[in-house]
């Protein structure tokens, strides 16, 4: 049934704005798993780089990924040169998970349309799920439903990923020998 008014929180925008902006923010997701991989590479400090690679990308789940990132770091951090890092690399690590939810949202999620007066309001809904689970869910069980994700969220969520992508090249930029003195460039 259509409203007055475009509903409180909710903004219109085309399909293909809409398209454009899911689309923009999944790929940007694929700057953060390269930069998770090298940083990796960098943890091990791997003379092997390719190597290691390829054994990190054989993974595709992104807990196991996190996982063997936190495990390679956990060796850097114990010599007294890197335990500085460590806080600053688990909170890189917590925005890594918080992103990776987010971007499976982004990535598994409904398109929901709303009409108002003055058009179409878009909006990504987490989809309905007819099994046991489900109804374990809807009887007040287990996690609830997100809100769905509207247009300004779905936005900012590419530059989200990329400021993680860069937090990430970040740390790996820095030297590993502990005589060099990191200077915040890029290697």
């Amino acid at each position: 049934m259509p409203t007055s008014e475009v509903p409180r929180g909710l903004v219109q925008s085309t399909p293909a704005e809409f398209a454009e902006a899911i689309g923009r923010a999944v790929l940007a997701w694929q700057d953060v798993e390269l930069r998770c991989a090298h940083l990796y590479v960098w943890l091990l400090d791997a003379r092997n780089a390719q190597g290691a690679l390829t054994s990190f990308h054989a993974v595709h789940a992104l807990a196991v990924r996190t996982m063997m990132l936190k495990t390679a770091a956990h060796h850097m951090f114990q010599s007294p040169d890197f335990e500085d890092l460590k806080e600053e690399f688990d909170v890189i690590m917590d925005r890594l998970g918080d992103c990776s939810r987010f971007r499976n949202r982004l990535s598994h999620s409904e398109v929901a349309q709303e009409t108002t007066d003055t058009g179409w309001v878009y909006s990504l809904k987490t989809p309905a799920i007819e099994s046991a689970a489900a109804g374990y869910v809807r009887s007040g069980g287990g996690r609830a439903k997100a809100l769905p994700l509207d247009f300004p969220a779905i936005k900012a969520a590419e530059g989200q990923f990329r400021a993680l992508a860069e937090s990430l090249h970040g740390f790996e930029a820095r030297p590993i020998d502990p005589t060099r003195q990191w200077t915040g460039k890029r290697l």
